[in-house]
Formats: structure tokens, sequence, C-alpha cells
């Protein structure tokens, strides 16, 4: 089967567009953002959405090029370094984001703020190194699809 290209590029332009709003969100001081419980908020569901994209992205991907079936996002990240979408950095961001993602859906309640808001800083930065990991397996290192 072949790669679902208006798939990979919706997804690839949620994340990017959802990248975009947490980058500018994050050029704020963290007591400007510890002080609006709104945007805090608007940024854990970000996170989420985020996760998704690269779930739902690192899932088709694994189907159709390694014909694998997973089964949650933490297991399409490991078939996705086995089957060499990912590399070992790449993907040992992605499981902590991922497990980040959990702990926003399942115990949203114990996550403090502040320690989400300096995490969330530290790793901003991967999201375009793993759009253009995405891009790459799905389109090959020549390709003409969104901008993440």
């Amino acid at each position: 089967m072949d790669i679902d290209r208006d798939r990979v590029e919706l997804l690839l332009g949620e994340m990017a567009s959802e990248a975009a709003f947490i980058s500018s969100v994050l050029t704020r001081t963290d007591p400007d953002l510890l002080s609006d419980g709104a945007i805090v908020r608007s940024l854990k569901y970000s996170v989420i959405v985020v996760a998704e994209a690269v779930g739902g992205l690192l899932q088709h991907l694994v189907a159709r090029k390694a014909k694998t079936a997973v089964s949650g996002l933490l297991d399409a990240v490991a078939k996705a370094r086995s089957s060499g979408i990912l590399d070992s950095h790449e993907a040992g961001r992605v499981t902590s984001f991922m497990r980040l993602r959990n702990m926003l859906v399942h115990h949203y309640w114990t996550i403090d703020d502040a320690r989400f808001i300096g995490e969330l800083r530290k790793g901003v930065g991967d999201f375009q190194q793993v759009a253009s990991a995405i891009r790459d397996a799905a389109f090959g290192p020549q390709h003409d699809t969104v901008a993440p």
C-alpha cells in the first residue's frame, strides 16, 4: 500500500499549526504564563493535539512501510524506531513526549504547571525535528509538502 499523501500532509499541518501556537505562547515569561490558567490549559491541549498527530503519522507509516499494526502511541514509536522511521534520539524524545501526553490525558491534575512549561520549553524544538523525520520517511528527502 502507498503512503496516503493527503493524510500525512493534513497531520503534519495540524502538528505545525499547534507547534507554531506553542512557540508563540512560549515567548511569554514563566510568571506571565503561570498567571494565565487559560493559556496553560491551551498549551496542554496543544501538546495533546501534537502527540495525537505524531501518533497517527507513525501508525500510518509503520502500517504502510513496515506492514505492521500498532497497539497504541508508545507501540507506534517503538515500531517506528525498529523499522527505521525514527532514529534512536528521535524515538527517545517522542517516547518522552507521548508519556507527557498520557499524563495530561489520564492524570491531568498531577501535572505541575511550572514543570510542564519548563519541559515544554526544552522540547518544543523536537517538534520540527520529528516532523522532518516523518516527512522524510513518508516522501523521501526530496519532497514538496507543507512546512513545519
